[in-house]
């Protein structure tokens, strides 16, 4: 079963523990990481936003703090799809 972009690029933010707008947009084709970072958060994943500067552009670095308990997955479960 093929998994949908928000959750393979979570996926990939978690294992590397950073992602950048470009990195989303060429490895998964998401344009509005932004959008998917505020959700993350607000399920309560603690994600950090870093303003890097390179040829006078400014873009945003994310960053996945991992929990500090030995315990906790590292890959959460999606919630489940409704169904219509």
């Amino acid at each position: 079963m093929k998994r949908n972009k928000s959750a393979e690029i979570r996926n990939y933010l978690f294992r590397t523990g950073r992602v950048t707008s470009l990195q989303a947009f060429t490895m998964f084709g998401v344009t509005r990481l932004a959008s998917l970072v505020h959700k993350w958060r607000s399920m309560g994943h603690k994600i950090t936003t870093e303003i890097a500067y390179e040829n006078g552009v400014s873009y945003a670095i994310y960053r996945y703090q991992r929990p500090l308990t030995p315990s906790a997955p590292l890959d959460p479960p999606c919630p489940p799809h409704a169904q219509t």
